[in-house]
């Protein structure tokens, strides 16, 4: 039954891949005015979403019980109450604040005990087999985490770690996503070259739209962001958008980011400077972007943080070089976006701890069930061999 459960989903998520796998070796079918971006952003969640409800449906059967390791380390952004927009291209980073609060009674119903993430190296070192820990932590430092998320906390008695960026808090720097949602809502169309050739796009529709915030994002992530970020926000305020005052709105302050560091259940976090995607640094500004983070939120808010959260968090953004800095600059602990459970090598790797995202896209306690159990990520491994299989 199991062999036959892995094997169905496996082909499943084989012949998913594969059409989102034609999608970029055939893109010389699309324009920059096509729906390649919605294409695959209609897949991936598709994708996505029938494993998560195959993974929940296997997990209740307590199938692979060790597949969840000694635990989960989770990742949030945005906590806020749910209001609809037909534009949302970050709705991913956003949940409420009953299903965090669901996910949080979820997790407690299966046994999961909540620790702060700095003590995350004593349990690895003598863990409980029998009780696996849940470990919350929230990336960039957003207001609704004050407002809405730590209230859930206390009342659960939860503590989390909040890692803020400090560009973002002293208004240094601009949310780059935040500020291109906003043109991508005001503008019809938008000619703009940030370093990777002239685009003409437009974005009278509902898909243009999404098209446009796509191919803004691709060459954000793909130059040097201080120089592309400064373009975008010119770029932004040549069309009425201000991006200071979208950082205003959305992120906390100093007083506030202080107010919260002197909750008992909340730590905050280094996130870096300006969030950039560190891989594109060099040794130097990668050293830099690390240390004056912390520097920064020390004097903001009288702590020094021991853990870093990486912006963006994946292999491509992050890796050996990334948690090796983090290291000898003397973090005790830097965390990743990349998903998985905590395993027990853990322990040995404290610089390139796994998260697992509390994805707006899938607000289902039965979801946080099954991505908790490690299933998926167990999984994974196995489909991804095929899927090198198939392409051979």
């Amino acid at each position: 039954m199991i062999g036959l459960f892995f094997g169905l989903t496996t082909d499943l998520y084989s012949t998913l891949t594969l059409h989102w796998y034609w999608l970029l070796k055939h893109r010389e079918f699309y324009d920059e005015q096509s729906g390649l971006f919605a294409a695959k952003r209609t897949i991936k969640k598709t994708a996505i979403q029938t494993g998560l409800e195959l993974f929940s449906a296997a997990s209740a059967t307590g199938i692979f019980p060790n597949a969840r390791g000694l635990g989960s380390v989770f990742t949030l952004h945005r906590v806020e109450p749910y209001q609809y927009s037909r534009f949302d291209p970050n709705a991913h980073l956003s949940v409420t604040p009953d299903f965090l609060e669901k996910a949080i009674i979820e997790l407690k119903s299966k046994n999961y005990k909540a620790i702060p993430l700095d003590a995350l190296p004593d349990h690895l070192n003598s863990p409980d087999p029998q009780q696996p820990v849940m470990v919350f932590t929230l990336d960039d430092g957003y207001r609704n985490n004050f407002e809405y998320a730590l209230p859930v906390f206390k009342k659960h008695n939860i503590p989390f770690t909040v890692f803020a960026c400090s560009g973002f808090v002293n208004r240094q720097h601009s949310i780059w996503w935040e500020t291109i949602t906003e043109l991508a809502i005001k503008l019809k169309h938008l000619k703009f070259d940030l370093g990777n050739g002239p685009r003409s796009i437009e974005a009278a529709n509902l898909a243009e739209k999404y098209n446009l915030f796509c191919w803004l994002a691709h060459d954000i992530m793909m130059l040097d962001q201080n120089d592309v970020i400064s373009r975008v926000d010119e770029i932004a305020r040549e069309n009425g958008v201000h991006p200071t005052d979208i950082t205003n709105r959305l992120i906390m302050d100093e007083a506030q980011l202080k107010q919260l560091s002197r909750e008992p259940l909340a730590q905050i976090g280094a996130h870096t400077v300006s969030h950039p995607n560190l891989a594109l640094l060099s040794d130097e500004q990668l050293k830099i972007e690390l240390d004056q983070s912390r520097r920064d939120i020390e004097a903001m808010t009288s702590v020094r943080p021991t853990n870093i959260a990486f912006p963006y968090g994946k292999l491509e953004n992050a890796g050996e070089r990334e948690f090796n800095a983090a290291k000898d600059l003397g973090f005790d602990l830097a965390v990743s976006t990349e998903p998985d459970v905590l395993k027990p090598d853990v322990k040995d790797n404290l610089h390139s701890i796994q998260r697992i995202s509390l994805n707006g896209y899938y607000q289902s306690n039965r979801y946080v069930g099954a991505l908790a159990s490690g299933l998926p990520f167990k999984f994974f491994t196995r489909m991804t061999n095929k899927f090198q299989d198939l392409l051979r």
